[in-house]
């Protein structure tokens, strides 16, 4: 939808808003942020992009509020298991963990937690 007849379509008062929300997802604040620069509670912002999503005029911006967990993993060769039952996880940061017989997966999610 051009930007033109999607201005003409908004009613006054979604117009009002839309300008906001373009503006603090432009600059790149938090809702929170925005709205103490601009005298506009969080709440009305998330409620409008909220409005403008279920709507399909704006698309939805997730991002992680916390730094994933999880680390990417790739298997570098695979082959028979071993008779020894040695496992042998290399790190991204160099560190290589090595275990040796029967490791239940909780114990090695244990182990593996105390490295990262």
């Amino acid at each position: 939808m051009k930007e033109v007849a999607l201005r003409e379509e908004l009613s006054t008062k979604e117009s009002y808003w839309y300008n906001h929300i373009l503006k603090q997802r432009e600059n790149g604040d938090t809702r929170n942020e925005y709205g103490i620069k601009h005298g506009i509670g969080k709440k009305s912002l998330y409620r409008w992009e909220k409005h403008f999503i279920q709507k399909g005029i704006i698309r939805s911006e997730i991002k992680a509020r916390h730094k994933s967990k999880f680390q990417s993993v790739q298997i570098i060769k695979t082959s028979p298991r071993p008779e020894s039952g040695v496992i042998r996880i290399h790190f991204p940061n160099g560190l290589i963990l090595e275990m040796q017989g029967e490791i239940s997966s909780e114990r090695l999610a244990i182990m593996i937690s105390n490295w990262i």
